[in-house]
Order: C-alpha cells, then sequence, then structure tokens
C-alpha cells in the first residue's frame, strides 16, 4: 500500500518491463497515482491490473509520467492521462 498520490518509478540503469500481476498493487476506490520516471526506461503494458488508453503500452522514461485512477468495479489502474517529452499526453 502506498499513502502518496504520486512515485517515482527508478529502473537499474537498464531497460525494464514490468511482468508482475498486477503490475501495480490493488488499491482504494478512487484512488489517484501518478508515475514519474526517473533514469531508465520502465514499460507499462495494458493489462494485469493495468487499463491503458487505447490499450497502448507506455514508456515512462526520464521525465516522463502517467497518471491512473483505481476502480474497484474493474480491479484496475484506469489510466487518465500520460505525458511524454514528444508531447503525447
Amino acid at each position: 500500500s502506498f499513502t502518496h498520490p504520486y512515485m517515482r518509478v527508478v529502473g537499474s540503469n537498464s531497460n525494464i518491463n514490468i511482468t508482475a500481476n498486477p503490475q501495480i498493487a490493488a488499491g482504494p476506490n478512487q484512488k489517484v497515482l501518478t508515475l514519474y520516471g526517473v533514469g531508465s526506461t520502465i514499460t507499462i503494458e495494458n493489462g494485469d491490473g493495468v487499463a491503458t488508453m487505447g490499450s497502448d503500452s507506455f514508456s515512462i522514461g526520464s521525465g516522463n509520467s502517467i497518471t491512473f485512477i483505481y476502480n474497484t468495479s474493474d480491479l484496475a489502474w484506469k489510466e487518465t492521462s500520460r505525458f511524454s517529452g514528444e508531447g503525447a499526453g
């Protein structure tokens, strides 16, 4: 469980693809979570407790962010927005 509405996501100096199920631990209904990338690129895939917009994966690189809201009915973190240095968001 976490108490902050945002988290810095730091890798191990190499690209990481999260394969855990769920990718992000469940939260209380309507909990908002923003992940900010620092350093390594970490990829979040659609599925396994995460529902990304358009079912597209998102790579959280340094300076990128993605925001979710938890939905207990679907048991999933639903993406609400994303930002990358390339202007997507």
